[in-house]
């Protein structure tokens, strides 16, 4: 799961597969099928130490399973003209398809269907997108690349439930009656070994955590790039070319991607390192506790102290973490914090920090990043949005 920072220069490749005109009759044999995984890390977690193809883990030492990591999608749009700006991924050509939801998955359970993350990925089908739903029916162009994007929604009645066991079921419940657009259950366990320092602040810290988030945070994603269409050129400072590229005779896929393991991120920087020792540091002598999103907001990220008033410390052990010292704080890249403010104008506790990383977790098809829309009250730009290079996403 490789991921770098964000903007760059236009070039065409090939020009058969890349521009962006209009051309012929459509191919009524192209159509898109949208699907959604978790990836092996909703299905796996985070191992410590790492296991074997495993890129991220925590650098002080806690593994993650995942039990449930319940989603609600909906607006699921393809529309024209991607590369529209090449500076501003938000704007694209007008809607031309859609698939209608909601639906609701499970993205710790494995799908049926082959992710596209690698081996060992699982994914689920939402729908096929057989034509220009917007425009008749029109049968879509395969000399044209459409963007696409799609919606973390409110839980709802309505939605369509796909790879859920009686507990999601249960869970889901909950979401819907809270008003929750994501849950995610699972646990944590200390499995450390030989860190630095060794400091007497962790000998109280639980070993194991149960961990019990809940969001009330929709986003909208927007104009994703795409892995599938490497190696043609992206824009400068994007990862990879946007918008879907239909092939004849062929269901293209399009999978809606979420990483969980933003929800461990220690920086608005993409893919920075992972750590779980401020949040059992909520917990100083208990045993077992459940972690919650209501707990963290009692909680200053910018000098994190255990529940009884300590300064927690960095530790390091994972050997490819970098060591650091001091009072364990987390970066904010320029985005305003005020512990007094009102909801939405500026990050004012470490809840509003895990919700702000949360936020960014939809992709496509393993890695594509999309330009980010908060659909809840947000210091993303001022709550309107926020394209994925701002974030060095």
């Amino acid at each position: 799961m490789k991921r770098t920072t964000i903007g760059r220069l236009w070039s065409l490749f090939p020009a058969a597969l890349l521009v962006t005109a209009c051309g012929g009759d459509g191919d009524s044999t192209a159509k898109v099928k949208v699907t959604i995984s978790g990836e092996r890390l909703g299905l796996n977690g985070l191992a410590y130490p790492p296991a074997a193809g495993q890129e991220a883990a925590f650098a002080d030492g806690w593994e993650v399973k995942f039990e449930h990591a319940l989603v609600t999608v909906d607006n699921i749009r393809l529309s024209g003209n991607p590369d529209n700006s090449p500076t501003d991924k938000s704007k694209t050509g007008e809607a031309v398809a859609e698939l209608k939801g909601p639906f609701a998955a499970d993205l710790a359970k494995p799908g049926p269907l082959p992710g596209k993350g690698g081996e060992g990925d699982k994914a689920f089908e939402l729908g096929v997108i057989p034509n220009q739903t917007l425009k008749n029916g029109a049968a879509f162009q395969t000399d044209e690349r459409y963007a696409f994007g799609y919606e973390i929604v409110t839980a709802s009645s309505s939605a369509k439930q796909i790879g859920f066991d009686e507990d999601s079921k249960k869970l889901y419940a909950e979401m819907i009656e809270k008003g929750y657009s994501m849950l995610v259950t699972g646990t944590a366990a200390w499995k450390g070994q030989n860190c630095t320092p060794d400091d007497p602040v962790f000998s109280a810290m639980p070993k194991t955590v149960k961990i019990k988030f809940a969001f009330k945070s929709p986003a909208q994603y927007i104009n994703c790039e795409n892995p599938d269409n490497n190696p043609a050129k992206p824009f400068d400072g994007e990862e990879s070319q946007r918008g879907i590229a239909l092939k004849t005779n062929t269901e293209t896929i399009a999978q809606a991607t979420i990483h969980l393991d933003h929800l461990f991120f220690s920086s608005f920087e993409h893919d920075p390192p992972l750590y779980f020792d401020q949040i059992a540091a909520q917990y100083m002598g208990q045993q077992n506790p459940t972690a919650t999103l209501e707990d963290m907001a009692k909680v200053d990220f910018q000098a994190f102290k255990t529940s009884d008033g300590k300064p927690l410390p960095w530790r390091k052990c994972w050997e490819k973490a970098e060591a650091q010292s001091g009072q364990r704080s987390f970066k904010v890249e320029g985005v305003p914090v005020d512990p007094s403010a009102a909801p939405g104008a500026a990050l004012r506790n470490y809840a509003d920090y895990i919700t702000y990383n949360q936020t960014t977790l939809g992709h496509l098809n393993a890695d594509g990043l999309c330009y980010t829309v908060p659909k809840y009250p947000s210091p993303m730009t001022g709550g309107g949005g926020r394209p994925d290079d701002d974030h060095d996403h």
